[in-house]
């Protein structure tokens, strides 16, 4: 049995409501109409929209989010916004993206830190053994500890998974 719910709840859940049908009338308009979706979320992916720009981009199409690879790749460190960049990328088609993908994290991990390792190798992990080993190797050889130790995890685990 259900409890009373106040005139005050019915009202915020009506507002909520309305709110929500509005942006669903707007989210298929953004999509129907020929806005350049690419460069727009891009552009919100560095501003206060980017929980916005990270939700509409599930939207869109493999050519969109090949155009977009190396933002999803910039972004792919970044916890608030895993996984959906992790599944945007690894949506697109291997060939294409083992092709691609470490020329696109090099500056990351040249300047990078051991989360950066360690957000790239469960990508790469993900997306191919042989690279995250590739990858693990070399962070054993960083002059970091903590990012050898980052190497020294992930290969441990996938010499544990082979097993």
């Amino acid at each position: 049995m259900s409890k009373e719910v106040s005139k005050n709840d019915l009202a915020a859940w009506d507002e909520l409501s309305k709110s929500h049908r509005r942006f669903i009338k707007a989210r298929m308009a953004f999509y129907q109409s020929e806005v350049d979706r690419v460069e727009l979320i891009r552009r919100a992916m560095h501003t206060n929209d980017q929980a916005l720009a990270l939700s509409l981009a599930r939207y869109l199409s493999p050519t969109e989010h090949m155009q977009l690879f190396d933002e999803w790749v910039y972004w792919a460190t970044i916890d608030s916004c895993l996984p959906a960049v992790h599944n945007y990328i690894l949506s697109l088609p291997k060939e294409w993206i083992m092709g691609r993908i470490e020329e696109a994290v090099e500056l990351r991990l040249r300047e990078g830190d051991e989360i950066d390792f360690r957000r790239y190798l469960e990508l790469f992990c993900n997306l191919d053994r042989d690279l995250a080993a590739k990858l693990a190797r070399r962070a054993l050889e960083h002059s970091d500890k903590e990012i050898q130790d980052a190497g020294r995890d992930y290969l441990s685990a996938l010499e544990g998974d082979q097993g």
